[in-house]
Parts: C-alpha cells; structure tokens; sequence
C-alpha cells in the first residue's frame, strides 16, 4: 500500500477519488489532532493497510476541512468513509475499542 495522502482541500479530495482504479476500496479517514480515539486509531491504521495493498487510505484533517468533512456526511470522530468505483458504501464513526470490528472487518467484507 502506498502511504496514506493527506487531503489539502475539496479539489484535492475529488482528484484522489477520480484517479482511483475502478475495483479499489477507498477508505477515507476523518480525524483531528485534539480527538484522543484518533490519535489513537492513527498509531495503528498504516499497519492495518500494509495488509490490504488493494486499498487507498486518504486522511482528512477535521479542523483544515470542516467544509469537505460536512459534504461527506461525518458527523462525529473518528469516521471512516468508504467509497469503491465512485459510490459512497458507508460512513462510519467509531471508538477505539471498537475499530477493529466497526472498521476494518466491514473494509475486508468490501475488498
């Protein structure tokens, strides 16, 4: 897997999601420096995404990107938005305790 891209703004996202390959997962991570659960979840996420080579991992920083974070329905942090061949499959939100189950399980159920 190629190292997670830092999402700079809205036309930044849309060139990242539009240069996909058609059949990859593209799991979108929505976090902020001051959330403790995703502080968390980022010390384990690139380990997690060594294992799925055939997915994307593109990171949103909250506070940089309320606008972009708005228009993809988050609500809450840490969210993970999960888009495949241009459709939006889910959006979920999720403690640390609860990533692995939440997240990754449904992430390998896409792929």
């Amino acid at each position: 897997m190629p190292p997670p891209i830092n999402i700079a703004s809205t036309s930044h996202f849309a060139k990242e999601i539009a240069a996909a390959r058609y059949d990859q997962l593209v799991v979108v991570n929505v976090h902020a420096k001051w959330c403790l659960s995703c502080i968390k979840i980022s010390k384990r996420i690139e380990a997690d995404f060594r294992r799925r080579p055939n997915a994307a991992l593109l990171r949103i920083d909250f506070d940089e990107n309320k606008h972009l974070v708005r228009s993809l329905g988050v609500t809450s942090l840490p969210s993970f938005v999960l888009i495949k061949n241009n459709i939006t499959f889910d959006t979920i939100s999720t403690s640390f305790d609860k990533y692995e189950t939440k997240v990754l399980d449904k992430i390998d159920a896409l792929m």
